[in-house]
């Protein structure tokens, strides 16, 4: 009988003091993501070589998801290098979230997370930190495509 009131109060105790444990608020997370399959195929303009209109698709697994699908349009400034796009991120329970980037491709990029549907509705968050291995970029004119790994860290609010 001590037993049961001993677990019946750590019960208690655990969805009284962690947020969001008793069907609270949103909550940030810590957000990893493994990108295992990633490429980015940017046409280039002939007649404005400078800019590129960009797509993007990938896959991997993030924390609080499991596998992920990403496809994102956007375009490429080939002078600056900035990247400007929006995309989704699709898990295996069909909900998305919806991000944006304007940066340069580099480690320090910062993925903007902004909305979504299903438990990530009205989510925010970043991604930052990442790490680029394994990279393929083969030129097909007008096409440069670009494969490659990728792991990030962030956080999300949902």
């Amino acid at each position: 009988m001590k037993r049961m009131v001993g677990c019946a109060a750590l019960a208690v105790a655990i969805c009284g003091l962690i947020p969001g444990a008793a069907g609270g608020g949103p909550q940030e997370r810590p957000y990893f993501l493994w990108g295992d399959w990633w490429q980015l195929v940017v046409n280039i303009d002939p007649t404005s070589p400078e800019f590129g209109q960009v797509v993007e698709d990938g896959t991997g697994v993030a924390t609080l998801r499991g596998r992920v699908t990403v496809h994102a349009d956007g375009h490429m400034n080939m002078v600056t290098g900035v990247y400007t796009a929006s995309g989704v991120a699709t898990d295996a329970s069909v909900d998305e979230t919806w991000w944006w980037i304007e940066d340069v491709i580099s480690p320090t990029m910062v993925v903007y997370i902004d909305g979504g549907t299903g438990r990530f509705e009205g989510a925010t968050g970043e991604l930052t930190n990442f790490e680029i291995t394994n990279q393929q970029v083969e030129v097909q004119w007008p096409y440069q495509i670009t494969t490659c790994k990728l792991t990030a860290t962030g956080w999300l609010i949902y």
